[in-house]
C-alpha cells in the first residue's frame, strides 16, 4: 500500500494526534458542562460517542474520514475527566492517591 515502510508509522501518528487534538481543544469546555449540568450525562454522551466514533472508524477507507473521525472521537471523549473527578469526590483521603494511580494504569491498558 506505501512505497516507503516508514509512512504506516507516519499515518498512525497523524490519527492518533488527531484524537489527541480533540481532548485538547474540548477539555475545558467538557468539564464547564458537567459541572453544570452533571457528570452521569457527560459519562452516557461519551461513552456512546465513543462507541459509534469507533465503529465508523473501523469501517472508513479513507484516511481524512479518519482523521475527522478519530478528532471527533477525541472531542467527544470527556470520561477520564470526569472519573478523576469521581475519584476526587468520592474515595477517602488516604484511599485517593491509589485510586489516581489505579484511574491512570486501567486508561493505559483502555488504549
Amino acid at each position: 500500500m506505501v512505497d516507503d515502510p516508514r509512512e504506516p508509522g507516519q499515518f498512525a501518528g497523524y490519527l492518533n494526534s488527531a484524537g489527541q487534538f480533540g481532548r485538547l481543544f474540548f477539555s475545558v469546555a467538557w468539564g464547564r458542562w458537567s459541572d453544570t449540568h452533571g457528570r452521569k450525562p457527560v459519562v452516557q454522551i461519551s461513552l456512546a460517542s465513543t462507541m459509534i466514533t469507533s465503529l465508523l472508524f473501523g469501517l472508513t477507507l479513507n484516511f481524512y474520514a479518519g482523521i475527522c473521525l478519530r478528532f471527533l472521537s477525541g472531542a467527544m471523549d470527556f470520561l477520564f475527566g470526569v472519573i478523576k473527578i469521581y475519584i476526587a469526590e468520592g474515595v477517602e483521603e488516604q484511599h485517593r492517591a491509589r485510586a489516581m494511580s489505579c484511574c491512570g494504569g486501567m486508561w493505559c491498558v483502555h488504549l
